[in-house]
């Protein structure tokens, strides 16, 4: 005969055995003391004033009810310090957002007040206790408030998983079991592992997630839950909820270290649950951005300069094909810029000349990549609307595919920007090939996600355009990102752009570019005053940033600076021989056209740039642009090809 299972302990039975008034007295205990466990959060503001009634009446019990400096210096001491660590430090207990701290910092205060005005006039006395009661009441009113809207969030996901074997057949999941959940300590953030079926596979499961399923069983916003898979093993597969979702108010911008690298991550977005999302290793890596208009691609860049900008070993090179509308707010903060793509072509030329220099030193030493440093710093070539620049430059994308297939190494690299990277916009299938960063912002036409990502990726389940539904979110995909996840993207509007450029220029020198382009050995670049020394010091639409961006040298009447693509204080540099060579030597003569056709003329077979041009004529570079342009279709100059160079056309030519 198997043996009787005894029954379950029960407090309250073994009270009923005892005589008289006990056993109520201790079952009344009891039960208070279950209601107060089951409320206990609800309470913690009573429990708190219990709290600072004990303490006080503790500290003025010590020191004999007398009057004395220190029982208020301790308690004033106690509550500053609590609400300055609550201030600084809450994030550590589960207040992250900034209202809760202010909150609980301000609790702290009070609590202070009352401690020492308790002190004073003694702790038990009834219009301070009734002051005590009222306070308690009112500051604890946000405290309900706060508990209630969580609770009002996480209650249905609460009560769905309890319920999940009765929901999961009504929603078509039959046979999925919930094996695990977690919870964030804030409670806004769920995560919930099912075991799959063996006839059910991960992508069912998944577009039975996309197609809302779960979020109308745990009655939450659209979109509210993410799945990913488990590498480990096929069947598992983790469900990610957010009920609130914490990036619909515009973003706070992650603080910057004091000492910015480029080879720290870049912090451009935020997950899903509002934590930074980082792309890695950026000094070494070609990028392509793409987005429609209005997609949030020029934040998206003002992030980058936000990073870059103050890096104290990297140096950015700016071509902006849309007139300067997005890169233009940073002209402090580049090297070089231009919104003309015959200059880009030149920064391009001067960019590869950069990578040429660097990847001969590294023949020479142990090393197979540069070493970035202060010294040698990283370069990094934006082209906004890189599209258009091709259209108007074909040879621009012969300079950037020499760049994505050999910069790696010498730390010199692109981020491209596109409205639509067809072949024919990129110039090249290799240079796609060849971006290992791929951003995707909302975009007008689903297919362009094939584009961007690479054809086939927008078929697979997860990297779907449709879900980038307002301006800044994006899908990135990178060797550390091959999971599909909506990110947003901090914003920084045009405004707040020109702000950080004039705060990084009058704080943050621009790295010397021309001493990472000497190799070991050449001699040191000479005074501004002297002729560049070699094609990568030569100026191609401003001169080098060294001898103009430092905040020592700008000049009257400028705030950050001379922007690229305005001349130097001082007198300008050409490598044109003769008198006049440096644009102040000799004399222009009144008729600039014939000026511009003298220069040429001492330019010779070998020709002159634009700029060395419009430097000697004492003529700003627009204005020699456009008169070189007119003669050439007159037939008079002629442009020569690939150096960019220009010089009076021959009689066979037509001159």
């Amino acid at each position: 005969m198997p043996p009787t299972p005894t029954p379950p302990y029960n407090l309250e039975q073994s009270y009923a055995a005892q005589p008289g008034c006990l056993t109520g007295c201790a079952v009344a205990i009891l039960w208070v003391h279950r209601l107060a466990w089951r409320h206990r959060a609800a309470l913690k503001p009573f429990g708190l004033a219990l709290g600072v009634l004990a303490v006080t009446v503790t500290v003025r019990t010590a020191y004999g009810y007398r009057l004395a400096w220190q029982p208020f210096t301790l308690l004033g001491g106690l509550s500053v310090g609590a609400a300055a660590g609550l201030w600084f430090f809450g994030d550590q207990v589960r207040l992250d957002r900034r209202v809760e701290r202010a909150y609980a910092a301000a609790v702290a205060v009070a609590c202070g007040v009352w401690a020492e005005a308790a002190c004073y006039r003694g702790p038990l006395y009834p219009p301070l206790l009734l002051a005590l009661l009222l306070g308690t009441v009112a500051g604890g009113l946000p405290w309900w408030w706060h508990r209630r809207v969580r609770r009002k969030r996480t209650d249905p996901i609460k009560a769905a998983t309890a319920d999940w074997d009765d929901i999961a057949p009504k929603l078509g999941l039959e046979g999925v079991e919930l094996v695990e959940q977690e919870v964030s300590r804030d409670g806004q953030r769920w995560r919930i592992r099912f075991l799959l079926p063996r006839w059910m596979t991960v992508t069912e499961f998944r577009r039975k997630v996309k197609d809302g399923a779960l979020d109308v069983a745990f009655d939450l916003r659209q979109r509210a839950c993410r799945t990913e898979e488990i590498p480990a093993r096929a069947r598992l597969v983790d469900v990610h909820i957010t009920p609130g979702d914490p990036r619909v108010k515009p973003l706070e911008l992650p603080p910057l270290p004091r000492v910015v690298s480029v080879l720290d991550p870049l912090l451009v977005a935020a997950d899903p649950d509002g934590k930074p999302a980082a792309l890695h290793r950026m000094h070494e890596r070609h990028g392509l951005l793409g987005a429609s208009t209005g997609g949030g691609k020029s934040s998206f860049i003002h992030g980058v300069m936000r990073v870059w900008g103050r890096a104290v070993d990297g140096l950015v090179w700016g071509i902006d094909m849309g007139g300067g509308s997005t890169l233009g707010a940073w002209r402090s903060r580049l090297g070089r810029f231009t919104t003309d793509a015959t200059t880009g072509l030149d920064i391009l030329t001067a960019a590869v000349a950069v990578m040429e220099r660097r990847l001969a030193t590294l023949g020479d030493g142990e090393d197979d990549t540069v070493r970035v440093s202060p010294e040698l710093p990283a370069l990094k070539v934006i082209i906004d609307e890189y599209d258009e620049m091709v259209a108007q430059e074909p040879e621009a994308a012969s300079k950037v595919d020499t760049i994505v297939r050999r910069g790696r190494k010498a730390a010199v690299t692109v981020l491209l920007t596109s409205l639509r990277p067809t072949k024919e916009a990129l110039g090249s299938k290799a240079i796609r090939q060849q971006l290992s960063v791929r951003v995707l912002l909302p975009v007008n036409e689903a297919q362009d996600a094939d584009l961007i990502l690479g054809s086939g990726r927008r078929a697979r389940e997860g990297w779907n355009p449709l879900l980038l539904d307002e301006p800044g979110k994006m899908l990135v995909l990178s060797p550390e990102h091959q999971r599909p996840r909506p990110r947003k993207g901090y914003w920084i509007s045009k405004k707040g752009a020109l702000a950080l450029a004039g705060e990084y220029a009058a704080a943050y020198p621009l790295p010397r570019l021309e001493q990472a382009a000497s190799p070991p050995g050449s001699p040191p670049p000479g005074p501004p005053d002297s002729p560049p020394g070699s094609p990568i010091l030569r100026p191609t639409d401003s001169p080098p940033a060294a001898h103009w961006a430092s905040p020592t040298s700008r000049p009257p009447r400028s705030l950050v600076g001379n922007p690229a693509g305005s001349p130097p204080a001082g007198p300008p540099t050409s490598p044109l021989p003769g008198p006049g060579g440096n644009g102040h030597d000799g004399p222009v003569g009144d008729n600039p056209m014939s000026a511009l056709l003298d220069a040429l003329t001492a330019a010779g077979e070998s020709g002159a740039r634009a700029e060395e041009l419009a430097a000697r004529i004492n003529r700003s570079r627009t204005w020699t642009y456009e008169r070189l342009q007119e003669l050439e279709r007159a037939g008079r100059v002629v442009r020569i090809r690939p150096t960019g160079r220009w010089r009076l056309a021959s009689t066979e030519e037509g001159g």
